[in-house]
C-alpha cells in the first residue's frame, strides 16, 4: 500500500465512508483497508453512501472525475492508463486466441478483436493482389 493510498483511506474514513466503499475506490481489498484503519484507530461505523464515494486513478492514486450514467473511469489520464498497461501485462484483457489464415490456411496466434485475417503480410498481398507479385 503506498502513501497516497494511505492518505485517502484516512481521509474517506473521517468523511465517514466504509472499509468496503474504499476499497473498490482505491481498488485494493477490504482486508488490507479495515486492518490500516484498526491499527491507526479509524475504525467505526460508516456513515456515508458507497454511490458517492470519489475514485481514484489507478496508477498515480490522483482523484478522477466520473461522468453520471457512464462507465467508471479507472484512469485519470492517457498516460496513466498506458503505464499501467505497461507494469501489469497479465492484468491487461487481451486474451490471443488460435485464428486461421485466410490465404494459406495456416493457424496462428494473433488478438481476434484486431480483426487480422492473414498469418503474415506476404499472406495479405498475395490474398489482396490475386496471387500476383508487386515487382511483376
Amino acid at each position: 500500500m503506498t502513501n497516497e493510498q494511505k492518505n485517502q483511506i484516512i481521509r474517506l474514513r473521517h468523511d465517514g465512508f466504509g472499509y468496503k466503499a474504499i476499497a473498490q475506490a482505491l481498488c485494493i481489498t477490504d482486508d488490507a483497508v479495515k486492518s490500516f484503519c484498526r491499527r491507526n484507530n479509524l475504525s467505526g461505523a460508516a456513515t456515508k453512501d458507497v454511490s458517492l464515494v470519489p475514485h481514484f486513478c489507478v496508477e498515480c492514486g490522483k482523484e478522477v472525475l466520473q461522468t453520471p450514467h457512464r462507465r467508471e473511469k479507472k484512469f485519470c489520464s492517457y498516460e496513466c492508463r498506458m503505464l499501467w498497461w505497461k507494469h501489469n501485462p497479465p492484468q491487461v484483457k487481451r486474451s490471443m486466441t488460435m485464428l486461421t489464415c485466410q490465404c494459406c490456411g495456416k493457424e496462428f496466434y494473433g488478438y481476434e478483436s484486431a480483426g487480422r485475417k492473414y498469418c503474415s503480410h506476404a499472406c495479405y498481398i498475395r490474398a489482396r493482389y490475386k496471387g500476383g507479385d508487386l515487382h511483376e
